[in-house]
């Protein structure tokens, strides 16, 4: 009886250990976890070598956007080369370079070459390492300036995003975000802080948008074995599809 009670509370340490360091367990069997492809309205691709990502892709309706990430000794990305190519076949490219502090991305520069201009972004992190603020500066004719800010509630889902022009709620699932094994550097250069909300532990299922005119999105998913994503179907029919 004795043995049996120390395996209990064991177990209930180790759950209660994951829970506070948002870590997701997918089962050792399911060697399929990580997520490959998203297509739909906004379509990306992520390109592994081992469990690393060294490019990514994107398509949008003129433009097809390839990231190639270059790493450092430490494993840290030192900077990613941009490619873009249009419909008209025309083609350009710029190059990132990233900086950290204590092991989270501090600042990164964009050179864009073509139309002279530097794009810097400032990253600010909470206490949990998480993303909480993050500012645009675009230097060239003029300089603009866009922010970004994060609210999290306990299950460590962004529950606000502020921008310089809006602001989007989001509620959630208790399904697993199939963002969720992927590194927070790579959710940085991707970016979708609010297409796809990628810096949640779990599933947007309702989106409303506040500015001048506010709107609202409401979300449907289907879920495989492993309780990730397959397919997300919004309010408008618009499916989005998740590929392991």
């Amino acid at each position: 009886m004795r043995k049996i009670t120390f395996i209990i509370v064991f177990l209930m340490v180790i759950l209660q250990a994951c829970d506070r360091n948002n870590n997701i367990n997918i089962p050792d069997e399911d060697a399929t976890f990580l997520l490959t492809s998203v297509y739909g309205s906004f379509s990306h691709s992520f390109h592994y070598k081992g469990n690393k990502i060294y490019k990514i892709s994107y398509v949008l309706e003129e433009m097809s956007i390839k990231k190639e990430i270059i790493y450092n000794q430490d494993h840290q990305i030192e900077y990613y080369i941009n490619r873009y190519e249009f419909d008209d076949l025309s083609v350009s490219m710029d190059t990132t370079f990233v900086e950290y502090q204590e092991k989270l991305i501090h600042r990164t520069t964009t050179l864009k070459y073509i139309h002279n201009l530097n794009i810097n972004e400032y990253f600010q992190y909470d206490e949990q390492h998480r993303l909480i603020n993050v500012r645009q500066e675009t230097i060239g004719n003029a300089a603009r300036n866009r922010i970004y800010n994060f609210s999290y509630d306990q299950e460590n889902n962004v529950t606000r995003l502020d921008t310089s022009t809006q602001y989007n709620l989001f509620e959630y699932d208790d399904k697993i975000n199939p963002y969720t094994q992927i590194d927070l550097d790579i959710k940085i250069i991707l970016g979708e802080w609010s297409i796809m909300n990628v810096l949640s532990k779990n599933n947007t299922i309702t989106k409303r948008i506040g500015s001048s005119i506010g709107t609202s999105n409401e979300y449907i998913y289907e879920y495989n074995e492993a309780s990730l994503p397959i397919n997300r179907k919004d309010k408008f029919d618009i499916t989005t599809f998740y590929v392991y």
